[in-house]
């Protein structure tokens, strides 16, 4: 009598077992195996469980219900962040354009700026910054002759009689 309430007891406790196996565990395997491939390039496939579904849905499509959300959101977060991306590479190439373009234009005002302030603005010819920044250079050069020696020469000419 004991040995056969034993079997008993054990043939409903492997019953449950496998009942539990069945409707519950395996479903919850496949969600994991689903959620560990789940990716950027695995985000177009849904989570679908393969059950004789009850009537009345359970926690099982509960959670397939709100795994699948969060798939759909992800989903659109990454589609958003990727035009953003573009969005955002379009304005940094923009941005490179015109800082291009503005150290162009300044570099241009720099270089007029220059002329400018070496040139007479009446006469055009050079004026006495210009003859002197000459100079210095000329200077320069003939201290970095070998021997720190060589022959500079200067000659002024007076066309206009002006000061």
């Amino acid at each position: 009598v004991a040995l056969a309430t034993a079997l008993v007891v054990a043939a409903g406790c492997l019953f449950v077992f496998l009942l539990y196996r069945r409707l519950l565990v395996r479903h919850l395997e496949h969600i994991a195996r689903h959620a560990r491939k789940l990716g950027p390039d695995t985000l177009d496939q849904p989570l679908v469980l393969r059950r004789n579904g009850p009537a009345v849905p359970d926690e099982l499509d509960m959670l397939v219900d709100a795994f699948e959300r969060m798939r759909l959101r992800m989903a659109q977060e990454l589609a958003i962040h990727a035009e953003n991306e573009a969005e955002l590479e379009l304005h940094r190439s923009r941005l490179e354009e015109l800082v291009l373009e503005r150290t162009k234009e300044l570099e241009r005002a720099r270089a007029r700026a220059e002329h400018l302030s070496n040139t007479d603005h009446l006469s055009g010819l050079s004026n006495r910054r210009h003859f002197y920044n000459a100079s210095q250079a000329a200077l320069e050069q003939a201290y970095s002759a070998p021997g720190g020696q060589a022959a500079v020469g200067v000659m002024m000419v007076d066309i206009d009689h002006f000061k």
